[in-house]
């Protein structure tokens, strides 16, 4: 797909201190998604998915080796049905889909897979280099969080027809409701369960919060403190667990070290 550059106004969106505010993903979008994540945090019968759980029911295979597909609700399954955007997924299919990823041989575990670059191509204002480089993360891993927010940015500042991009915006929403049901990220108990650093950052992004100067602390658990600015958030703390992608490095590591002796 060729992005026009005549849909933008460069000088008024490089004047702007924060691009990503001037994008629908943190107006609309957000607003849906951060009323659900609010209504979500306040519900005292909401089940959570622990780590314990994730680990044992989504990574009982070692990563990279296959998946069967002879249960309906195998994950090569799930995965196909969250490509098509199927709103029907439940939150613990989207939570499936989501955490599933991480056994897949494609799964690079805490730095993602160039959402971070992709990202600053879209602060820089290169937009088609940006939704370019979305497009090819999400060929590689189409759970990725950060690619369908990159996407969904440059598709709604280059006002691209909904038609094509209302698939990967339901996508994006599936995505969240699967991090939802891990916990509303106000305690180490409840901690955002999370496959790499750059799902967190556009958590917060989605949360509209703010993170402050020295404002992350990981402990020897897995828990990765956030400190930041928010309304309804007092003692001004987020916690993600990252703890799978943490164990991921530590098999590769393992498995690299027996390689060499």
């Amino acid at each position: 797909m060729h992005i026009q550059t005549n849909f933008f106004n460069f000088e008024y969106l490089t004047k702007t201190t924060s691009l990503m505010k001037k994008l629908s993903i943190l107006s609309l979008t957000v607003l849906l998604l951060t009323n659900s994540y609010r209504a979500q945090a306040r519900s005292q019968e909401t089940k959570t998915i622990t780590t314990e759980t994730i680990m044992k029911k989504f990574l009982t295979t070692v990563p990279g080796d296959s998946v069967a597909t002879d249960s309906p609700n195998t994950y090569n399954q799930l995965l196909a049905r969250f490509e098509q955007a199927d709103t029907t997924l439940t939150p613990w299919e989207c939570a499936e889909i989501y955490y599933g990823f991480a056994r897949q041989s494609n799964y690079k575990g805490l730095v993602g897979n160039g959402e971070s670059e992709a990202h600053k191509l879209l602060q820089l204002g290169k937009y088609q280099e940006a939704f370019d480089q979305a497009k090819s993360i999400l060929h590689e891993c189409p759970t990725s969080l950060g690619a369908h927010e990159i996407l969904l940015a440059v598709s709604d500042v280059c006002k691209l027809p909904p038609e094509e991009t209302e698939p990967y915006r339901k996508r994006f929403r599936m995505l969240l409701q699967g991090i939802w049901t891990s916990g509303d990220g106000r305690t180490k108990e409840t901690a955002f369960k999370i496959l790499g650093i750059p799902d967190e950052y556009v958590i917060l992004r989605v949360l509209n919060v703010t993170k402050t100067i020295r404002g992350e602390s990981l402990d020897r658990e897995g828990y990765l403190e956030t400190k930041i600015k928010a309304e309804g958030i007092p003692d001004g703390k987020l916690y993600f667990d990252i703890k799978i992608p943490l164990e991921d490095r530590r098999q590769k590591l393992m498995k690299g070290r027996n390689k060499t002796e």
